[in-house]
């Protein structure tokens, strides 16, 4: 939530750039009215990608982490 596309497309280096440890690749998919959607292959559970996306940021854009289900991550962007 809150993405625009530059964020949208720093998040996506951020992702292929493998900085949280497990994750093997990363694809940006849509990014439609401020809410961008990645599918992120990870080695581990989804509770351990939450936390390391949680400590960790790429340069210029804070998220918070705000939702776990299931298979799916809910970050939100903080201006």
């Amino acid at each position: 939530k809150g993405a625009d596309f530059m964020s949208y497309m720093t998040f996506e280096s951020f992702l292929k750039a493998q900085t949280v440890s497990g994750i093997r690749n990363a694809y940006a998919k849509s990014l439609n009215e401020g809410v961008a959607e990645y599918e992120v292959e990870f080695e581990g559970k989804s509770q351990a990608l939450a936390m390391g996306l949680a400590q960790t940021s790429p340069d210029g854009l804070n998220f918070k982490v705000t939702g776990l289900t299931g298979n799916r991550i809910t970050a939100e962007v903080v201006q």
